[in-house]
């Protein structure tokens, strides 16, 4: 953005136009021969580096949704490898390594296929109704983490954000969807500037803290990560309540969540007996940690694991959703 365009000393962008009908004008004009531009480009971008690279908590999302509306797929192609060139580069003279991706969503089929391919983008960006299944397809296909970049979900409206009164118990069912989805990160939507105490509109700051305590209490998440990522779970079957059912396990440790209708909220469900076919858990004795995610209170259950069977849960009645922990 240049805030005055009438004394606009940057003159190799006037020729520039706004995005139209597939066409990105800063990109196209960048690598078909303004070395200025693309040189502005590269600068700018060794900023960003500089100023997030070395946090450990960040990453690159090139473009946000480009291709909306169509695409030159060539001189795009050309920008996406001049701009990992010039990451590597950077990674190599710093000697660190900040994670990149793309959002691949409206990309054209050739073009995503090219870029969640490439071995210098190790994340997978989506958006949050393709968690599952293409998220899932996607991430065993190519081997890499799932990040969505908004909380969309297949209701209306479409966006759950933070600051819309009744979102909270919408987007607290999302975050937990998405992390048994093996989602790496969310990017929740704030919308409403006028709010100040993020625990005075609702409980979004309680169930997310919530959230993250029932994660902490996990013994070993890379095993239940290694493991989803190199088994074929179809055949794991989960019987129980709820509607939707989800489940990461390892030989030893086992996480489950099971939520009803998506667009339903404030719906109870009975409780009763919980049960998992199919598990690659170890047998004998284990304990079953029963969680409540809209409060975090949790009960403690001795069950057992016999015969690639889970059982001995019983779950109490619960409203929207519940959790559970399987650990030896």
């Amino acid at each position: 953005t240049f805030w005055n365009p009438a004394n606009n000393v940057n003159a190799f962008t006037r020729e520039l136009t706004p995005n139209a009908k597939g066409h990105h004008p800063f990109i196209e004009a960048g690598v078909n021969g303004n070395r200025a531009l693309l040189a502005n480009q590269m600068t700018y971008l060794e900023h960003v580096l500089e100023a997030v690279g070395d946090l450990g908590n960040v990453f690159l999302d090139l473009s946000n949704e480009m291709g909306d509306g169509g695409l030159d797929q060539a001189p795009v192609r050309k920008w996406i490898d001049l701009t990992m060139q010039a990451i590597t580069a950077w990674e190599r003279r710093r000697d660190l390594d900040i994670l990149v991706g793309i959002d691949y969503t409206h990309l054209p089929r050739e073009l995503a296929r090219h870029v969640l391919s490439r071995p210098d983008m190790e994340l997978i960006i989506t958006h949050g109704e393709r968690l599952d299944p293409e998220g899932s397809a996607l991430r065993k296909l190519y081997g890499k983490p799932l990040v969505c970049v908004n909380s969309i979900d297949k209701n209306r409206p479409r966006y759950i954000y933070y600051g819309q009164k009744g979102n909270d118990v919408r987007l607290r069912r999302f975050n937990w969807r998405a992390f048994f989805s093996l989602c790496q990160g969310v990017g929740d939507y704030s919308l409403d500037f006028k709010i100040r105490d993020p625990y005075g509109f609702d409980n979004t700051g309680e169930y997310s803290s919530i959230l993250r305590s029932f994660v902490s209490g996990i013994q070993d998440y890379r095993a239940l990560l290694s493991s989803s990522r190199s088994s074929s779970f179809s055949d794991i079957i989960i019987e129980g309540p709820g509607v939707n059912r989800y489940i990461l396990e390892s030989p030893d440790e086992a996480v489950i969540y099971l939520e009803g209708y998506q667009h339903r909220f404030g719906k109870k469900y009975e409780g009763g007996p919980l049960r998992v076919l199919n598990s690659r858990m170890k047998e004998g004795p284990a304990v079953a940690v029963i969680y409540d995610p809209a409060t975090g209170k949790s009960v403690k259950q001795e069950i057992t694991v016999r015969d690639r069977t889970v059982e001995g849960i019983t779950l109490p009645d619960f409203v929207d959703d519940i959790a559970v922990h399987i650990y030896r």
